[in-house]
């Protein structure tokens, strides 16, 4: 079965592509990105996607997490295939669910700017 499920800032036709998300080390909250100015719950961390969907900016705070449409989308892709209609794995250590994800630092498809708003 195809996984059309996603779409949105960072996820290109065809599956490729990074989805971004802000994490707060403060509050511990994660938050999707969006072409608004998305905070955490505490107000701390502050990030947006730039018009071009690929390219965004922060405020300085916390972290931005990329997560890797390469091996999420086939990963979620599997889960449903096995859940359908077949027994799950249980307690599988590790998960064969898993995909790559890292912090977003030094990368050119983000930048900081100290004065993003919720405006």
């Amino acid at each position: 079965p195809e996984f059309t499920g996603l779409r949105g800032p960072g996820l290109a036709p065809g599956g490729t592509g990074v989805v971004k998300l802000l994490f707060c080390d403060s509050c511990g909250d994660v938050r999707k990105l969006g072409y608004k100015v998305t905070s955490c719950a505490c107000g701390k961390v502050k990030a947006k996607y730039l018009e071009d969907g690929w390219h965004a900016e922060h405020n300085g705070e916390g972290f931005l997490l990329g997560i890797d449409n390469n091996t999420f989308l086939p990963t979620v892709q599997r889960y449903r295939y096995n859940a359908a209609d077949r027994e799950l794995p249980k307690n599988e250590e590790p998960s064969p669910y898993r995909f790559e994800a890292w912090l977003m630092v030094s990368n050119p498809r983000v930048t900081i700017n100290k004065e993003l708003t919720n405006a």
